[in-house]
């Protein structure tokens, strides 16, 4: 199935004024799950309303899940969101109803071994546990003989096993990176179809353990680990531009440049790969991510390499890409260069 016809299904889930008095209140914080599920949506996904979950029993969440996994051939993706309170027992993670209790079928290490089962193929699945505890269902026993290739089912979780998430801070950063996804802004390569998992996990991980502050309530993010050659399709790269050949549009862009330099040659000429410049992207940038030095007739002048630092890594990218696969193609590269 092409990333154009994949299909992308969600569910956000919200409890976070339980019954009794056993759990805190997270009604302060249950409105980063619309930050989600407007990212997820931006993305291709079919999202519910994550308000009308706010009541959901734990046996209400099993069958959300169900009816999930189960509406697919095994070829599309899933990511189940929950933001909630959590309980370990017996090597897994109940999530907690809103009339909190947990249920025996609610099981995440369960909903994983659901995902990977050979009696039926399900679409892979990206559990998202904003809870305590979560963390179990990352260091659980399953999956350990499973190649990476043949997961089904990865995991991201606010928590470690044994400690505790605040104030919604894994659904917050979700929210943010998931925007940034979308608003092209997380300075992703053209040539990547799909946003690395260990780009968007580590990037997560980082805002949540740069937001917690307060060194008495500290948070440590966990999650599956994932050979870094699989392709994970979860997050589509909306600045992804498909092999094959340049359209007008972006050869026009490419007028001007008929010169280049390799690295070594402008270590040697400095003078020449000072005025090296596409638009506002710096020569030194476009020497890293090419292995190129474009010179021409405009010089990079003090605006540009302000820019060049704190503008657009995906503007960067593309045109660094179309330009070196453009020489290439016209034959104005040496042989040295490749």
């Amino acid at each position: 199935m092409t990333r154009g016809r994949l299909s992308r299904k969600a569910l956000v889930v919200a409890i976070p004024t339980p019954d009794g008095d056993d759990y805190d209140s997270l009604e302060d914080f249950a409105g980063h799950v619309n930050g989600v599920a407007k990212g997820l949506f931006s993305l291709g996904y079919e999202v519910n309303d994550p308000a009308a979950t706010w009541n959901w029993t734990a046996a209400e969440m099993n069958e959300g899940f169900r009816d999930l996994v189960d509406d697919d051939d095994g070829s599309g993706v899933r990511v189940v969101h929950i933001l909630g309170h959590g309980e370990r027992s017996h090597g897994t993670v109940f999530p907690v109803g809103a009339d909190g209790q947990t249920d025996d079928d609610c099981d995440v290490v369960n909903w994983l071994k659901l995902v990977q089962s050979n009696n039926r193929l399900r679409p892979k699945t990206l559990f998202i546990l904003d809870t305590c505890h979560s963390g179990e269902a990352t260091r659980s026993e399953w999956g350990l003989d499973i190649h990476a290739e043949d997961l089904r089912g990865w995991v991201l979780a606010a928590s470690e096993r044994d400690r505790s998430a605040y104030d919604g801070r894994l659904t917050r950063a979700v929210a943010n990176q998931l925007a940034a996804v979308a608003g092209q802004t997380m300075g992703l390569a053209p040539d990547l179809e799909f946003v690395p998992w260990e780009t968007f996990r580590d990037k997560v991980i980082h805002e949540v353990e740069r937001g917690a502050g307060d060194r008495l309530l500290p948070q440590r993010v966990t999650s599956t680990l994932l050979n870094r050659t699989v392709k994970v399709p979860f997050f589509p790269n909306p600045a992804y531009v498909e092999p094959g050949p340049f359209s007008r549009q972006r050869m026009r862009r490419l007028r001007g440049w008929d010169r280049f330099w390799i690295p070594s040659q402008a270590q040697r000429c400095p003078q020449k790969a000072s005025k090296a410049s596409i638009r506002t992207i710096s020569p030194s940038v476009l020497a890293a991510e090419t292995g190129l030095v474009p010179t021409g007739p405009s010089p990079a002048g003090e605006a540009s390499s302000l820019i060049c630092r704190h503008g657009s890594m995906t503007l960067l990218r593309e045109t660094a890409c179309e330009l070196s696969l453009a020489a290439r193609e016209q034959g104005n590269l040496p042989s040295s260069a490749f």
